[in-house]
């Protein structure tokens, strides 16, 4: 069975709960300390684990106190790393408050890097879509990877919840050269497109550059779809309104997996937002019965289509 090729970092996250986010240069102490992976890779991964597809994970682990961290905690979740590198980890220290609100620090290492040989005995036959996720894609080796990866025939996703700026302008063109599919919140489609509010209009804009589907989170809302002959609009959801960015990844997830199952794009769409939905629900832990309910479903979708 083909695969999913997934270029995504898996990283450190620390997070100290407080009281009140700091206001300035003051001292705090923080309530609670806890130790987790982040990343898009660690939030994309877990969805595909839980719906049992099979992909890779085009993320490194370094070394030191971080880099062994994230090791244990991948094998324990079953995260593909596939590399390891005797390069220093990073981490991202996180303080959220009692009201949710974040602050965070990012301390970069070897979880965004690339190395071209990672992919030297690869079969581009092997891999029924490629997912570009835009925290790698800002990395040092970006472009290297983007040259590499450039042989794959097979489509495209873009998952850019955590906004096109992250990227550096000449990556960002290279990028959507490539045709993804793209998946993005509003607010960042429209400092992209410099639209103003005109969300329909900014996705014509990112559409006619790829020529391919666009996904827009626009709070409770819902999900709006651009892909050049049709616009989608999925129901308003209150418990959409302020989506995290694991709840982002999630949705960005679901879509790529139903798409690369053979889905077609309206309910790629609707699959990916029930089930960001339950996750949300359920405060982010998904039980086997929860992935079993899901994985159902997109049986379904899929022999409907059929």
């Amino acid at each position: 069975m083909k695969k999913i090729l997934a270029a995504a970092a898996v990283t450190c996250d620390l997070r100290g709960h407080v009281h009140q986010l700091p206001k300035g240069n003051e001292d705090i102490e923080p309530v609670s300390l806890s130790q987790r992976l982040g990343g898009a890779g660690t939030y994309m991964g877990r969805v595909w684990n839980g719906l049992h597809l099979p992909y890779e994970l085009l993320a490194c682990a370094g070394s030191g106190v971080y880099g062994d961290a994230v090791k244990q905690m991948a094998e324990k979740e079953q995260l593909p790393l596939m590399h390891e590198s005797d390069d220093i980890q990073g981490c991202t220290y996180h303080l959220i408050d009692d009201q949710g609100r974040q602050a965070e620090m990012d301390v970069p290492g070897a979880e965004y890097s690339f190395d071209e040989d990672w992919m030297a005995y690869e079969d581009s036959k092997d891999y029924n879509s490629l997912v570009l996720a835009d925290d790698l894609l800002s990395g040092p080796d970006a472009d290297t990877m983007l040259e590499t990866l450039s042989w794959l025939e097979c489509p495209v996703f873009l998952n850019a919840s955590a906004g096109l700026d992250k990227m550096d302008k000449d990556i960002l063109a290279s990028v959507l050269g490539m045709k993804p599919m793209v998946f993005l919140p509003a607010a960042d489609l429209l400092a992209w497109a410099g639209t103003g509010s005109d969300i329909a209009k900014a996705a014509k804009l990112l559409q006619k550059e790829t020529d391919a589907p666009v996904i827009v989170y626009t709070g409770k809302e819902g999900l709006y779809v651009e892909d050049g002959s049709q616009q989608l609009r999925t129901p308003d959801e209150d418990e959409m309104a302020s989506w995290n960015q694991e709840q982002l990844d999630t949705c960005a997830a679901a879509f790529a997996a139903a798409m690369a199952s053979g889905s077609d794009l309206r309910n790629a769409v609707m699959f990916a937002r029930d089930l960001t939905l339950r996750f949300v629900k359920n405060k982010g832990v998904m039980k086997e019965f929860d992935w079993q309910e899901q994985k159902q479903r997109l049986v379904h979708i899929l022999t409907w289509k059929a």
